[in-house]
């Protein structure tokens, strides 16, 4: 789903007493509000490796392993695993299983912000969501008082007059606001007092605003939401409120601590490889060394001394580690190179601007141009060329007579199915030598 449009996803679970004494009946639902999956596609879900997408240029990410893994736990379990869906209607994954019941000689721990109640009032400056209704249901839950000022935020120019009396009315408050709502409030009043606000947005967002000086590291509630993150902003800044005197902390944040948060690595679209958002550049393939992969044992036999050089196009990770390490292991660490391209566009340019690659191999599905069409338009470049063409070797979740059929008939000249083994990476590099021993002889 698009979290720009205003994607959410609900988490909500339910315990209801089992007829076995001593279980309960756990029923647990992961709802978005997506584009859904078409009836016709939803039996693929649980397949491993497989996609909902039926496009080989898929634009989302994922291996095709999560519901295959979480349908093998449920199972392990003696529970069930189900799929409600629709096209353009959300999907919910329903779970069912049971649990034993504590004992009451078992201690259960609980967390350490559920023993601290606050005293205080909550302003509320957010657009409706899941997130400002989980906030309000932990403050109350706390034992703070609520007022919604949401309404301002639609024509605060109006309104402001309103929005400032209010916020200065009681020193012992916080106000929560969205990330977008509060930059527009710094802009519209000037004297905005920001000691008193909890900004609530997204990992990127609190980065961008700490390093700008729009709010410290105590005054930001990253999304998703943690409660006991929660609990410690509205801690931190109450305790702030009572004692002007000490500045806008109760405790400062050390500028060792602020620096760490700033220099660590934050989960975004920005830390996806940039062929996601459309910005690699021509050629632009990341060199791999495989110098720290497992020590090789030779079982293929070369057709010559040089390194073999291989070019993966492949738009995952692992999946391009783990074939690094295995093609590594049966050539040896010093007798093969790589080169990583993240997507089938990416890799026809590599291919047709550096044309010094013995092998390719190719994922088939992949964002912007996927494997099968990537290796048509390198068939048809070659025929405008002199010399040795490529041998392109599919990697396919799909292995199935009409997928092999299909990555033939595009032009390549063997497969794989994934996960990759051993025996059959054999076999198919067994092959590639082969046919570059003929191509040698010609």
């Amino acid at each position: 789903f698009a979290k720009a449009q205003g994607g959410e996803v609900t988490l909500s679970v339910k315990l209801s007493p089992d007829e076995d004494a001593g279980f309960m009946k756990v029923s647990l639902d992961v709802t978005d509000n997506g584009a859904g999956i078409p009836l016709e596609k939803q039996s693929l879900l649980f397949k491993p490796f497989s996609q909902v997408e039926s496009n080989y240029a898929r634009q989302h990410q994922g291996t095709g392993l999560g519901l295959a893994i979480s349908k093998k736990i449920m199972e392990a379990m003696n529970g069930t695993i189900t799929c409600i869906s629709g096209e353009g209607c959300g999907t919910t994954f329903h779970a069912e299983f049971l649990l034993s019941v504590c004992s009451e000689e078992d201690t259960l721990i609980e967390p350490q912000h559920a023993k601290v109640p606050l005293d205080g009032e909550v302003v509320m400056c957010m657009d409706s969501g899941l997130t400002a209704e989980m906030i309000k249901e932990h403050c109350l839950l706390w034992g703070l008082k609520l007022q919604d000022l949401s309404g301002c935020m639609h024509d605060l120019e109006r309104n402001v007059d309103r929005f400032m009396s209010r916020i200065r009315q009681d020193a012992n408050e916080v106000m929560f606001i969205g990330y977008e709502n509060y930059l527009k409030v710094k802009q519209t009043c000037a004297n905005f007092d920001s000691s008193k606000v909890l900004v609530v947005g997204k990992l990127p967002q609190q980065a961008g605003a700490i390093s700008r000086g729009e709010v410290d590291v105590q005054g930001f509630v990253p999304t998703p939401v943690k409660v006991s993150v929660l609990h410690s902003r509205l801690q931190s800044r109450l305790a702030a409120s009572k004692t002007v005197s000490d500045g806008p902390f109760a405790e400062p944040v050390s500028t060792e601590s602020s620096e760490k948060l700033l220099n660590s690595p934050i989960p975004s679209s920005s830390s996806t490889r940039a062929s996601r958002t459309g910005s690699s550049k021509s050629g632009s393939g990341s060199v791999v060394s495989a110098a720290s992969t497992v020590r090789a044992t030779k079982s293929v036999v070369k057709s010559s001394e040089k390194p073999t050089r291989v070019l993966i196009v492949e738009d995952h990770s692992v999946n391009q580690k783990v074939a690094i390490a295995m093609i590594t292991k049966v050539y040896g660490k010093n007798a093969v190179t790589f080169k990583i391209a993240e997507h089938g566009q990416e890799g026809l340019e590599i291919a047709t601007q550096n044309p010094n690659f013995d092998l390719i191999l190719m994922d088939c599905q992949m964002p912007f141009m996927d494997g099968l069409e990537c290796t048509r338009k390198i068939r048809e470049w070659e025929k405008g060329r002199a010399g040795t063409p490529y041998y392109i070797m599919a990697m396919t979740a799909h292995a199935s007579k009409d997928d092999a059929r299909d990555c033939l008939t595009a032009g390549m000249d063997d497969y794989c199915s994934k996960p990759l083994s051993m025996p059959v990476l054999k076999e198919s590099l067994s092959r590639f030598e082969k046919w570059s021993r003929e191509q040698s002889s010609i």
